[in-house]
């Protein structure tokens, strides 16, 4: 019975996620926003972490700011326009490389992270931006 009810459960989850994809990127995006903010007190304080100008600004921007931008146009978007919303195909590898690319900026992998991030957005631009930082 409890085997029902949790499947049961798991699937209308999923369903709302899928019709409402704020639900899980908005807390990701506020726990990416909040570790990208505590880099520099962690770097002052002296807890060993390198400089953290560029995981501070990619996390900024391609975790606080893309969940963000994600939650918001994957609800708003296919209410707005009649479009389908999300399929758990689409929605899936969008968070895991949300997650991913911010996973990877943390550890100092910023070249990687962008390389993740990069399916996500536009891929000229992110060409760009990989010249620019060297």
């Amino acid at each position: 019975m409890s085997d029902k009810i949790d499947d049961r459960s798991r699937r209308q989850f999923l369903r709302v996620c899928r019709e409402e994809p704020f639900r899980i990127f908005f807390p990701a995006g506020a726990l990416l926003g909040v570790f990208g903010v505590s880099l520099w007190p962690l770097f002052y304080f002296g807890a060993g972490i390198a400089y953290p100008n560029i995981a501070h600004a990619r996390l900024m921007i391609e975790g606080f700011m893309a969940s963000f931008i994600f939650g918001f146009l994957g609800t708003a978007g296919p209410r707005i326009t009649s479009a389908p919303h999300f399929s758990l195909a689409e929605l899936g590898p969008i968070f895991t490389l949300d997650l991913l690319a911010a996973g990877l900026h943390i550890g100092g992998s910023d070249r990687i992270g962008a390389l993740a991030a990069a399916p996500r957005s536009n891929p000229g631009l992110q060409l760009y931006s990989d010249a620019a930082i060297g």
